[in-house]
């Protein structure tokens, strides 16, 4: 049975062959001791491949939608608004120890492209686009949050799940009601009502 390697076949068939055939295979032996293969695979290809789809969706855009996709526009300001969230989730996943959902990745992102000064890719957006967009990024976060529930586990904690979703909205009406009577003079009624 043959051992031998690929690497060691080329080095044998590269010993009588001039000197730039054998750099170029030392420059091989050093990009695969690197991670780096041809054709790239692993995570180098992985990254290389996203990186690739990320370049070709925005020249998509720009060839159908025209200067608005172009840096300064409301469409590039989505996209790029996309692709850091995308970006953020996927850094945040890969967190050692701790096991974070790449939600939250995004919502970190979208929280920065936001409020720090520094960052203005995404100031082009328009404001009724940007609070359209909100309201839906709201129904994808609770959607998703919903079909990550475990139901086999919800129907054995039933009881404790009910204590956590009554006890609270009761104590807080009833302190509320006790305070508006003593503060405010208010009938009990009236309180309860309020509270």
């Amino acid at each position: 049975m043959d051992t031998e390697t690929a690497g060691e076949r080329e080095d044998d068939a590269n010993n009588g062959d001039s000197p730039s055939k054998s750099n170029t295979g030392k420059f091989k032996k050093r990009l695969m001791s690197a991670g780096v293969t041809i054709p790239p695979s692993g995570f180098f290809g992985r990254v290389l491949t996203r990186g690739l789809i990320v370049v070709l969706i925005w020249a998509v855009l720009w060839s159908i939608i025209g200067t608005d996709a172009l840096p300064g526009g409301n469409i590039f300001g989505i996209f790029i608004v996309i692709v850091s969230a995308s970006l953020c989730g996927f850094l945040v996943c890969r967190i050692p120890y701790l096991h974070l959902p790449p939600l939250l990745g995004m919502l970190l992102a979208g929280f920065l492209l936001r409020n720090v000064r520094g960052i203005d890719l995404a100031r082009h957006i328009d404001k009724r686009w940007s609070s359209s967009l909100r309201s839906m990024a709201l129904v994808v976060i609770l959607i998703r949050s919903g079909l990550g529930l475990n139901t086999s586990a919800l129907k054995k904690l039933k009881f404790t799940l009910a204590r956590l979703a009554f006890l609270p909205c009761i104590l807080e009406a009833v302190t509320a009601a006790i305070l508006v009577h003593l503060l405010l003079d208010m009938k009990w009624l009236w309180a309860f009502q309020l509270g």
